[in-house]
C-alpha cells in the first residue's frame, strides 16, 4: 500500500535529480503505478486529443523498461528506469513531423503512417 503514494506527487528535481513523474497524472490516484511497474501493455498516449497509440494491429503496445542516467549531479546521477512503450508512431496526429528526434527516425515513422496497409 506505501508503494500506492508513488501515484501521488512528483519529484523535486533540485533534490532527487530526477526530471521525470511516476505517472501522467499526479494528483489522481488509480492504479495507474502499478500497471507501470508490471510492465502491463498499455496505450501510449502523446497528443492533445489523447490519440490511443499502440501496435501495428491497434493492441496495447508492449512494455520495455531502459535504464537513464540523467547527470544531474557530479557523481553522474541519479540513474533511474523509464518504461517505453512499443508502439507506432501517433499517424493521426502525425508525430513524425514534430522533429527532436534523429532525420532517419523520423523518415522511418512518416513511411510507416504513409504506406501502411489497408486492414
Amino acid at each position: 500500500a506505501i508503494m500506492g503514494s508513488h501515484t501521488l506527487g512528483k519529484f523535486h528535481q533540485s533534490e532527487t535529480g530526477h526530471k521525470y513523474l511516476w505517472t501522467t497524472d499526479f494528483q489522481a490516484f488509480s492504479n495507474q503505478y502499478y500497471r507501470n511497474t508490471a510492465g502491463r501493455p498499455d496505450y501510449f498516449f502523446d497528443d492533445n486529443a489523447c490519440t490511443k497509440v499502440g501496435d501495428a494491429w491497434g493492441n496495447r503496445g508492449a512494455s520495455v523498461w531502459i535504464a537513464k542516467q540523467n547527470q544531474a549531479f557530479r557523481s553522474g546521477g541519479p540513474v533511474q528506469w523509464i518504461k517505453k512503450q512499443v508502439v507506432c508512431p501517433n499517424c493521426v496526429d502525425k508525430s513524425y513531423e514534430r522533429g527532436g528526434r534523429h532525420p532517419e527516425r523520423l523518415a522511418f515513422d512518416r513511411g510507416c503512417c504513409e504506406n501502411k496497409p489497408a486492414g
